[in-house]
């Protein structure tokens, strides 16, 4: 398991494509392969091509001088022994694939090639066995030499169909595709391959046929017969380097079986869908190591055979003469297609033989000496080819067919891969001669980036013209995933993209693999600012977003024997084709310094650190709307004034360049470690330097709207300027734009009060201590003295107001007031400035909202009950269903009968009338079941580990964090398998089996967090590789978890976790994005899971566990050590201890869980309480999985019952109830 895990990033020993070595083992590649093995299968290539050249290129003369036979006859003779020849290689191949492997086919080929050489160089060397003079002109062939002639070349013939047939594969399969390295060097074995046979076909048509011709049949024949044996020496010499396939059965039987399922399925609709035919896992396939075929449109009727119906079925296995996989129809194919040619090549071969041989006839009554010398050339020789050498030089794969051409806007796919071209060509990143998925991703993306910066420039001058209030999104994250996919999606042009490409040879499926998530966030925060952004440019609302350009992200994360351990994720190593750099949008942003108090009176923040705040805009496309939003992303810089030139030219280089270097620290990562004061420090750089350069971005706009009758008042500001926090980081906003106000354009407080508290709004999204930051007051006022003087100020009038206005709350001001002034640790309480000074504030989920109203802000509530709301989180259902399951977008759209509800997700209410037909339950799990099979290929590729997709999808993904609980899930997957450990065969038999993956990221400095990834992934090492219980569960670790991976997670899921402690998760949203995809829950009352379980009905979801308002009590008895665990709770935490999953000390971790109360200790998170309840959930689960039609309902139900959770709601209640703002459409 740790070795598969580390794959993924250092190579493992061992190949990844199914071949064994010699001794049928594993085939380790430091032993085997390559060219290791490729030297001695180039040698046999080579030494064969120069024994059968050698040979045959002369055999017409042979016939005719030496067996004394016609013209006509010896032409027929050698035509029909040629024929036989490529014949051969039918047979050659069926036994290799289907019986006998590639290496005994060649093997025994190669010692029956000899033997019948040798028996033809006998043939013309025994005395016995000559023709007898009768005359001056003719000889008498005996019978005896001719039978012995003619049996040694059909030996022969048959002997080359073997090596024919496998030898050139047989080099190919010396590499792994699966290892980058090796798929490289693949192709230069061919270049070497073809250049070395032509080398000895060379030397057969010039050198021996001349030794024949001059020396005598006996050397002509002696000399191939020799190459030969040399060739079989050297390929039995490779034994011990070669790597070999295992033999896969009968080729015929799968072709057979292709026919007759689909004449049973005559009557069956193909899907239009493709994705939606089936195909096993690789695990499953009867054809190991072998690659899947990509399906194909020909043929269509074939494709009949892959339509997935109940009755294909038959005790859990399939019906190979019912079901067929698109693999196998995809070989059917192939060998349809290759008939036309094959009856082309007979016709050419025909031809071309009787050509050869007609060259060769009039060769021998030619004057062929040379000049005046002596040498004549052997009418053999005559036809021989010029043989030129393969270079090896990299070949573009773009069509010759296709134009360069510039088309910005092009509709056509011919037009549009001719803009792919034209950017290949004249936006070039890479070498002119290259065109591999690389280059033909950047290509294609910066096509598509033509037709957005259109619009994106048409959206910005119609805002700039109707002026109307715009909302900026602030936020420390942006986890945008893939551009690619969604931009075309968007725009609705996939098909024609994918058109295009195939014109210029790639795949689009291809090509967006090659794209990098963009690292601009981490979890759920991050992810539904991008929802939101989709969301209101699908509904042309005037809104950007504004975030920082991180160059490494949080962390790429890899897993090794140690657990997680975090490396740079560096998604800019190359460069991002959607960013588009404002060379002409920069603002400078200070640090430290000191405040100055002006003759007038006026306070001004001078001195200290400037840097650049430097623009980077990202196109946001609405779904099929002209409406282009932009995320505009800042890098620091510094300015090359600030570049000590004398420094550097004395040596002084780092100090030269100190501020360059502080600079680069500000945007290095998301969320630097804030152990230290210099990390503490940073992070409060890298939020005010957000908030000071979109402030100052926002500013410049608004005074660049006039509408010509002069400069605006201030007091139009928040009409034209909706500013949205998500969450305290940008906080910061707060008293920034006072100081911009006040400082820069001279504002009195009162006024900028009043704009700033109507412009800021603040969506708080967890009541977790740590997610409400408080800053230092001391580091505050270091870094920004003038900041701290505003928030003070803000602070003292509100303390000023409660004691004017609400005597009966002056008992509270300690805890309501923004500045906490303990002694100990004076901080900043920015959850407290937010609330105090934004005109609304809301939670993400009702009862988030409600705990925020009745705990959290109370005292606030009562101050201001109507600033107080609720705005359900939503998610977008473009990129969260029509884009990464369209197999079951297309089902949903034909029972509908419409597609509206890509935009209106209401309408799947709609499916709810036909859950039960039969029908659509059909066509369902048919596209589950595509989607599930999308994620087995996935989990192979990055783990190693081969799941069964009959088995049901157990799926929990988000952030490590102790009050997720993914310990819980990871004790009942401990427990499950001591209980089939405990179990007779028989009995597991009866159990459901399962394969549970845990996915995310914990933060480096959250320990217990990573001791949670490590028990996962010690479970998955033992659990998977014992052989008792691993066809009944598995449990996989899935490494760097982020939208990408979600989008293939996600919708092959059946069942989710999301079980965090009840009260403590303020929404979520990657349950609102299993349930529409149909993915049934278990979870406890928290977040937005009471939500989807009244929407869903509470019979299609699984709950477990304590209610929030029972949390605190709970939490109470524990300490007063009323808790009695349950007995299956303490049997999982000790199988832990046993060291049944290895020797790491899990004692910290399990130590948690324990005791009554203490830091660290007194199971805070009510894992113990909640186990029990768990367990007895989960066989309910197992129930009902066993009735699959209960189940496909159930799915279906969880669709049509998601709705509501639509980022296009949430977004149009923010708009209208908090920003006031309105759609303004580009025409």
């Amino acid at each position: 398991m740790y070795v598969l895990l580390e794959s993924k990033d250092e190579d493992s020993v061992y190949t990844k494509d199914g071949t064994v070595d010699y001794l049928d083992n594993p085939a380790n590649k430091l032993k085997t392969g390559n060219w290791k093995a490729c030297f001695f299968i180039v040698a046999t290539a080579s030494l064969e091509r120069l024994a059968y050249f050698g040979m045959s290129s002369n055999l017409l003369l042979y016939f005719k001088v030496e067996l004394n036979q016609h013209s006509a006859t010896a032409s027929r003779n050698l035509s029909n022994w040629t024929g036989a020849c490529y014949i051969a290689p039918l047979v050659g191949a069926f036994l290799a694939d289907g019986y006998i492997g590639k290496y005994w086919t060649i093997a025994s080929s190669s010692l029956l090639y000899a033997i019948g050489m040798a028996l033809l160089t006998l043939s013309a060397s025994t005395r016995v066995l000559m023709p007898s003079f009768f005359s001056a002109d003719f000889y008498d062939a005996i019978n005896a030499q001719t039978v012995m002639c003619f049996t040694s070349l059909y030996l022969v013939a048959l002997a080359s169909g073997g090596i024919k047939a496998c030898v050139s594969a047989y080099g190919a399969d010396q590499f792994d595709d699966n290892d980058k390295t090796e798929k490289k060097v693949k192709s230069s074995f061919f270049n070497w391959y073809y250049q070395m046979m032509n080398i000895g076909t060379l030397l057969a048509r010039s050198l021996i046929v001349w030794v024949q011709d001059y020396l005598g049949w006996i050397w002509g024949f002696g000399i191939p017969t020799l190459a030969m044996g040399m060739g079989v020496v050297s390929f039995f010499s490779g034994s011990w380097f070669y790597r070999n396939h295992k033999p896969a059965g009968s080729p015929s039987t799968r072709l057979f079986q292709v026919v007759v399922a689909s004449f049973r399925k005559k009557r069956i609709n193909v899907p239009t869908n493709a994705s939606l035919l089936y195909e096993t896992a690789d695990a499953n396939s009867t054809v190991i190591g072998r690659r899947k075929l990509i399906h194909t449109r020909n043929f269509s009727f074939f494709d009949k055979a892959a339509v997935e119906i109940p009755s294909d079925h038959a005790k859990g296995s399939v019906n190979p003469w019912r079901l067929c996989t698109v693999t196998q129809i995809e070989e059917l194919k192939s060998v349809l297609r290759l008939i036309p040619i094959w009856f082309t090549g007979i016709i050419f071969s025909s031809v071309r033989g009787q050509m050869d041989n007609l060259f060769v006839l009039q060769g021998s009554f030619m004057d062929t000496q040379v000049g005046k010398t002596s040498f004549k050339i052997p009418p053999a020789s005559l036809g021989m080819e010029p043989t030129t050498k393969v270079n090896g030089a990299a070949k573009s794969k773009t069509s010759d067919t296709i134009p360069v051409a510039a088309h910005p806007l092009a509709e056509d796919p011919t037009d549009i891969a001719s803009n792919i071209k034209y950017h290949a060509q004249y936006s070039p990143h890479f070498s002119p001669v290259k065109f591999e998925p690389e280059q033909a991703y950047y290509a294609a993306a910066e096509s598509v980036r033509d037709r957005l910066i259109q619009q994106w420039n048409e959206t910005y001058l119609h805002y700039h013209k109707v002026d109307p209030k715009q909302t900026y999104y602030l936020s420390m994250e942006f986890l945008q995933g893939r551009a690619l996919t969604n931009a075309i999606g968007n725009l609705d042009i996939q098909d024609a993209y994918s058109s295009a490409l195939n014109k210029l040879g790639h795949e689009l499926e291809e090509i967006t693999e090659q794209e990098k998530d963009m690292a601009l966030g981490n979890g759920g925060l991050g992810r539904l600012a991008s929802c939101f952004l989709d969301s209101m440019a699908t509904l042309n609302l005037p809104a950007w977003g504004y975030g920082l350009r991180y160059r490494y992200g949080l962390f790429k994360q890899r897993i090794s024997k140690a657990g997680q351990e975090e490396t740079p994720e560096d998604w800019l190593e190359k460069f991002s084709p959607w960013e588009v750099v404002r060379h002409d949008v920069v603002f400078p942003v200070s640090f430290f310094g000191h405040v100055e108090v002006l003759p007038s009176g006026s306070r001004k923040w001078v001195g200290g650190e400037v840097l650049q705040a430097l623009a980077y805009d990202i196109p946001i496309p609405g779904y099929k709307t002209k409406n282009t939003n932009s995320l505009r992303l800042w890098e620091a810089k510094a300015s090359a004034q600030d570049f000590n030139l004398f420094q550097f030219n004395d040596g002084q280089y780092q100090s030269a360049a100190e501020l360059q270097a502080r600079a680069a620290q500000i945007c290095a990562v998301l969320y630097p470690g804030d152990a230290t004061e210099e990390g503490k420090l940073l992070r409060l750089k890298q939020q005010f330097f957000l908030c000071s350069a979109s402030l100052q971005d926002i500013i410049s706009r608004f005074k660049e709207r006039k509408d010509g009758s002069g400069v605006r008042e201030w007091s139009e500001f928040p009409t034209k300027v909706a500013v949205q926090l998500n969450d305290t980081h940008p906080t910061l906003a707060i008293p920034e734009l006072m100081r911009l106000l006040m400082d820069e354009e001279g504002l009195g407080w009162d006024e900028a009060w009043d704009v700033t508290s109507k412009t800021i709004a603040y969506t708080n999204h967890t009541v977790l201590p740590e997610a409400l930051e408080k800053w230092s007051q001391t580091v505050m006022a270091k870094l920004l003295p003038r900041h701290m003087e505003i928030i003070e100020e803000i602070d003292k009038r509100f303390i000023a107001m409660i004691k004017s206005t609400r005597p009966d709350l002056e008992s509270k001001i300690s805890d309501i007031c923004i500045l906490d002034h303990n002694p100990n640790k004076p901080v900043v309480r920015m959850a407290n400035l937010c609330v105090v000074s934004g005109h609304k504030v809301n939670g993400v989920a009702q009862l988030h909202s409600d705990i925020l109203k009745a705990e959290l802000f109370a005292d606030y509530v009562s101050i201001w009950p109507t600033k107080f709301q609720n705005k359900t989180n939503g998610i977008t259902p473009r990129r969260w269903l029509k884009f990464c399951s369209p197999e079951l977008s297309l089902i949903i759209t034909k029972w509908l009968k419409t597609d509206k509800w890509v935009t209106n997700l209401d309408l799947l209410v709609g499916l709810r009338e036909f859950a039960d037909n039969p029908e659509l339950q059909a066509e369902w799990d048919s596209a589950k079941m595509a989607n599930k099979q999308r994620l087995v290929q996935y989990i192979e590729r990055v783990t190693g580990e081969s799941i069964d997709p009959n088995s049901l999808f157990d799926i929990q993904v988000k952030r490590i964090h102790e009050y997720k609980r993914q310990l819980l899930n990871i004790l009942g997957a401990v427990y499950r398998y001591k209980k089939l450990k405990e179990m007779s065969p028989e009995e597991r038999k009866t159990t459901t089996p399962r394969t549970i993956m845990i996915g995310g990221k914990a933060f480096a400095t959250y320990t217990n967090a990573k001791r949670i990834v490590k028990l996962v992934t010690d479970v998955g090492a033992v659990v998977n590789t014992d052989p008792d219980v691993n066809e009944y569960l598995k449990v996989v670790f899935v490494p760097n978890y982020n939208v990408s991976v979600a989008e293939v997670l996600i919708p092959g899921s059946e069942l989710s976790q999301h079980i965090s402690t009840a009260g403590m998760e303020a929404s979520g949203t990657s349950n609102m994005k299993f349930a529409l995809n149909g993915c049934l829950i278990i979870g406890t009352l928290d977040g937005a899971n009471v939500e989807i379980r009244e929407e869903v009905g509470e019979d299609n979801f699984f709950l477990f566990g304590a209610t929030a308002d029972q949390v605190p009590k709970l939490r109470k008895d524990r300490e007063n050590g009323l808790f009695k665990p349950d007995p299956r709770y303490e049997e999982a935490k000790q199988f832990i201890r046993s060291k049944a999953f290895g020797s790491y000390d899990y004692e910290p971790l399990l130590d948690s869980l324990e005791g009554n109360s203490g830091y660290g200790r007194g199971d805070y998170f009510l894992v113990g309480h909640d186990f029990p309840t768990y367990i007895d959930t989960q066989a309910k689960v197992d129930e009902a999985y066993k009735d699959r039609k209960r189940w496909t309902k159930m799915s279906i139900l969880s669709t049509a019952g998601s709705g509501k959770f639509s980022s296009d709601r949430t977004i149009s209640q923010y708009a209208a109830e908090i920003w006031n703002i309105e759609a303004c459409p580009v025409p």
